[in-house]
């Protein structure tokens, strides 16, 4: 339902040098549509460009560079608006522009920033004709941008703009308080940690302190070192103390590895005693085993002479053997394919004569099915021939038929074509009736407003004089009786009777020119009825014109129909029936032809007897192929055999029998088996006595292996035992010894430690009091003129408040992220309430649009990087992509208008509801252009929108005007003409 509250309405818009036109040009918007119809460069988008200037003190297109939008030659240029409450007026010069009137702005953009304004009208009102500016042509980040333009997200998108300022903002001062809390923490740590020193100190000195010179003197009795210098600091002292300990640490070290070592020579003796009695012992095994390894040494050696010459005489057999078996073996091939060779020959012999018996067979059977098939394809032959026949007689009724037809075609054409010219010569006379006629109207016209000119200058004329009498007469002082024009003396009434006489005087010129006037009117109304009814009359000869060319066509439609005909293609009317009796002698000729070559035919062999004659010479042709084919395979064998014959023949001994040489094989081969077992015998010899030389090998190896296995183990209990610093023979008794010493020593060494453990305690207790006493100088100096209570109350305050400002910095930040949480999820939304036009968008597009998947385009409004982002997708394949990526300008233009208008339906951030339309149908038919105008009347009549419409297409132009004026919308048709005075504007259609 349209809306029935007082909406807002642009009245009208004065020009003055903006682009081609001229000064004081103005236009009137109708509350429904605007139509302006020019040629393409006539300043149609002037007009928009205009209204787009006074709305926002910009144009998208010149981007601030303002001498294009000034008539050429001039300096300023200049537009205003009208909204009837309101009025506004921009002025322009070459470097900047002025705001001469402001109006009510707030009326339509309401809250709405000057910087989004002009994004906003081109989503909602504006459609210009450079399709880079267009929503659905932009970049997704760009794209995204102007929706979040909209109301609907505007003041969150801000609102969350600000949040994330804030969000570092306090990120840092959490970081500093933080900070500042460390410190504070670490400032009461470190006191806390010099009263625990203090109280630690206190609690250690129960015994009296022995001095460093006593210390002293005790470290030079440990080390057994006279004192040259006493020591005054406890770091001297300590330093003593620590080369004290670390030699007699060293001292105990050695003394537990001597200690060790000791024991790990208990056994040492005893081993040393068995290891040397062993070695003797395999010393005299190995010298025994390398005397039994030469004797079998010897031995091999003769065993391989024999080996190597037995097998000499065995390779000698094993050559001739070889040679003998290749010569018995093509010996007995070559007797095999001489055999065969004459086995194929008789075959062959067998097969021709066969093959001379099939042949016959074959001729006999192939005379007999020939003769029936021959009389069976005559037979098709005919029949083919008479449905041919069948088909020329069809043929030949058809084009007599056609023929009918074209005739009557050609009589009607004329008597058409008759009435077409009296129709014509009635249109001539009728245009040249219509010129005089106009010609006589303006005339009539001219002699209208002359004498309605000459009427006024007398009616002008008698009020002058009356107005001038009646201010005379008021402005005469009482009693005066001159008159103030000729300053004679005649009184009041004596110069109001001379005035009236003279208005008698022009009273009688006024009466004729307003018998002039009627007179004309009279006479103008006529001549524009004549001229009215002369149009008519034209009209209805136009339309009976209209109606004798479409018969005229329709009955060329039948001529070419007729024309068509595969009998008449390429003859005239005059020879056609001629050519008809022609072809119906030749078809009666070839019938008759058909009739006797039937007489004549041979009667036809039945389906049986002809399917036995099929298969029976089938059957002999099958034969005499198969023994063909036989007799070829046969020859090609015997070929063969006799090229291998040739081959081998030079190759075979032909003075031996296959016996004789196969008793010779038979014999070497004996040899060679005699030769083997001999080699055989031998070599197991020799094996026999290779194991025995391996075992004496592996023996000495072993026993060799052994005795240096023991000579290493000798001479390492002899290292271990020298090592341990005994040099004589290993004894236990000299073992004992060297172990009691070593324990008396380590005795020693431990006493030792224990009086370094003493002193060292004592130094500590006396750097534990002097750490007292720097402890407390120390805490003195940290609290001050303080109490130590005090100041230890005072820094965890100071703590404590660090603290609570970080807890409420941080319920701070947690509430802010909160809000901000809700916040993105709350825009999240809106995004989903924008997406919410493509349902509307996608049902304006199925009635404009011709293409079926671009009814089905997406809008996919989503965020990335923090940043608001959009794209127009549609349909290809499985998969979508960009609407700009496969869209015609037709479809793009498509696309844009019905997103705008959806949008302007969805969103509506302004109160005025209007569409500026710059030739939206420049890329469509009328058809097309037809879809477009449905949905624009409905925006209009259902909605309420204001349309400015701009076309270079007067007929798409008129077709809009019939469309609204028919729905009784407030439609209105201006034209641009050019003048002297550059472009001006005229409307031709519509309530003015």
């Amino acid at each position: 339902m349209m809306d029935t509250r007082e909406s807002i309405k642009l009245k009208s818009i004065v020009l003055n040098n903006i682009r081609r036109f001229g000064s004081d040009v103005q236009i009137n918007f109708g509350a429904g549509a605007t139509i302006l119809i020019a040629p393409n460069g006539s300043g149609k988008t002037a007009v928009l460009e205009a209204i787009e200037l006074a709305l926002t003190s910009k144009v998208k297109r010149v981007e601030e560079r303002w001498a294009p939008l000034i008539r050429n030659g001039g300096n300023e240029a200049s537009v205003k608006i009208n909204f009837g409450d309101w009025q506004r007026e921009v002025s322009v010069t070459k470097e900047k522009v002025c705001v001469i009137s402001e109006g009510n702005l707030k009326q339509i953009f309401c809250d709405t920033t000057p910087e989004e304004i002009p994004f906003l009208l081109r989503l909602t009102h504006l459609l210009d004709q450079r399709d880079g500016e267009w929503f659905c042509h932009q970049r997704s980040e760009e794209a995204g941008g102007q929706l979040a333009m909209l109301p609907l997200g505007r003041q969150a998108s801000q609102i969350n703009s600000t949040v994330t300022r804030l969000r570092p903002a306090i990120a840092r001062r959490l970081n500093e308080l933080n900070g500042i809390i460390e410190s504070k923490q670490k400032l009461l740590n470190d006191w806390n940690a010099l009263l625990r020193v203090r109280d630690s100190a206190q609690t250690d000195l129960s015994k009296p302190l022995p001095s460093l010179s006593l210390l002293n003197e005790r470290l030079g009795v440990i080390t057994n070192t006279p004192v040259s210098v006493e020591a005054k600091t406890i770091a001297a002292i300590r330093e003593q103390w620590a080369i004290a300990k670390t030699v007699n640490n060293q001292r105990l070290v050695s003394i537990e590895t001597t200690l060790g070592n000791l024991a790990d020579l208990v056994l040492l003796p005893v081993n040393y005693g068995e290891i040397s009695e062993s070695l003797e012992s395999l010393q005299q095994k190995l010298k025994t085993s390398k005397l039994t390894q030469s004797e079998y040494q010897d031995s091999q050696k003769q065993l391989s002479e024999s080996i190597e010459s037995a097998g000499e005489n065995h390779r000698l057999l094993n050559e001739k053997l070889s040679q003998l078996k290749p010569k018995l073996e093509r010996k007995r091939s070559y007797e095999e394919k001489l055999g065969l060779l004459n086995m194929q020959c008789h075959m062959r012999d067998e097969l021709l004569r066969s093959f001379e018996q099939k042949k016959v067979v074959f001729e006999k059977a192939q005379e007999i099915y020939s003769a029936a098939l021959t009389a069976s394809e005559v037979h098709g032959i005919l029949e083919s021939l008479a449905i041919t026949i069948s088909q020329h007689y069809e043929d030949l009724t058809a084009a007599r038929k056609s023929y009918e037809n074209w005739r009557s075609a050609e009589l009607r054409k004329q008597v058409e074509e008759s009435n077409l010219h009296v129709t014509s010569t009635k249109i001539t006379l009728l245009e040249e009736e219509l010129r005089d006629l106009a010609t006589e109207v303006e005339r009539v016209n001219s002699s209208y407003h002359h004498a309605k000119s000459v009427m006024s200058a007398y009616q002008d004329a008698v009020g002058a004089i009356r107005a001038a009498v009646s201010t005379v007469a008021e402005k005469l002082p009482a009693g005066t009786n001159s008159c103030p024009v000729c300053l004679e003396v005649h009184g009041e009434q004596k110069l109001r009777s001379r005035i009236s006489e003279a208005l008698k005087v022009i009273d009688p010129r006024l009466e004729i020119a307003t018998l002039e006037l009627r007179s004309v009117t009279e006479m103008l109304e006529t001549s524009r009825r004549k001229l009215h009814e002369k149009n008519s009359e034209l009209t209805t000869a136009l339309d009976a014109k209209t109606r004798i060319n479409e018969a005229i066509a329709v009955i060329d439609l039948e001529i070419k129909t007729a024309k068509s005909d595969k009998l008449l293609v390429g003859y005239d009317l005059s020879v056609i029936e001629e050519r008809l009796d022609f072809l119906q002698k030749k078809f009666d000729g070839e019938s008759a032809e058909l009739k006797v070559k039937r007489a004549v035919q041979k009667p036809l062999v039945n389906v049986e007897d002809m399917t036995q004659l099929t298969t029976h010479y089938n059957s002999a042709k099958r034969d005499l192929a198969e023994c063909e084919e036989a007799v070829k395979r046969t020859n090609e064998a015997i070929k063969s055999i006799s090229l291998t014959l040739n081959e081998m023949e030079p190759s075979v001994v032909k003075d031996m029998t296959i016996e004789q040489f196969e008793q010779m094989l038979k014999s070497l081969e004996e040899e060679v088996r005699l030769s083997a077992t001999e080699i055989e015998e031998i070599q197991a010899k020799k094996s026999a006595l290779s194991r025995l030389l391996l075992d004496i090998d592996a023996s000495i190896t072993r026993t060799s292996q052994q005795f240096e296995l023991d000579k290493g183990r000798l001479e390492t209990l002899l290292s271990k035992w020298q090592s341990a610093g005994l040099f004589k023979s290993p004894s236990n008794e000299q073992l004992e010894n060297i172990k009691e010493k070593i324990l008396q020593d380590k005795a020693k060494a431990d006493e030792v430690r224990l009086q370094l453990s003493n002193i060292e305690m004592e130094l500590n207790r006396i750097a534990e009091a002097n750490a007292l006493m720097a402890a407390q100088k120390e805490i003195d100096a940290v609290r001050g003129e303080l109490s130590e209570s005090e100041h230890t109350r005072l820094m965890r305050e100071a703590l404590k408040n660090a603290q609570d400002e970080y807890a409420l910095s941080s319920q701070r930040k947690y509430a802010l992220d909160e809000f901000h949480s809700h916040l993105t999820s709350g825009i999240e939304k809106i995004r989903d309430k924008i997406a919410d036009v493509v349902p509307h968008w996608q049902a304006i597009l199925r009635r404009i649009v011709q293409e079926p998947r671009f009814s089905g385009t997406n809008l996919k409004y989503y965020q990335n990087r923090a940043k608001d982002h959009a794209s127009i997708q549609v349909g290809l394949g499985d998969g979508f992509v960009g609407a700009a990526d496969v869209a015609s300008q037709a479809q793009m233009t498509d696309l844009q208008l019905s997103f705008m208008l959806s949008m302007a339906t969805i969103h509506t951030w302004s109160p005025w509801r209007a569409l500026l339309l710059d030739d939206p149908t420049q890329h469509h038919d009328l058809i097309h252009a037809s879809s477009v105008f449905d949905v624009l009347r409905d925006f209009i009549a259902e909605l309420g929108f204001q349309v400015v419409l701009t076309t270079h297409d007067a007929q798409q132009a008129r077709f809009l005007m019939r469309k609204l004026n028919n729905d009784g919308i407030d439609a209105r048709l201006w034209t641009l003409e050019p003048s002297h005075d550059g472009m001006t504007a005229k409307q031709i259609g519509g309530i003015e």
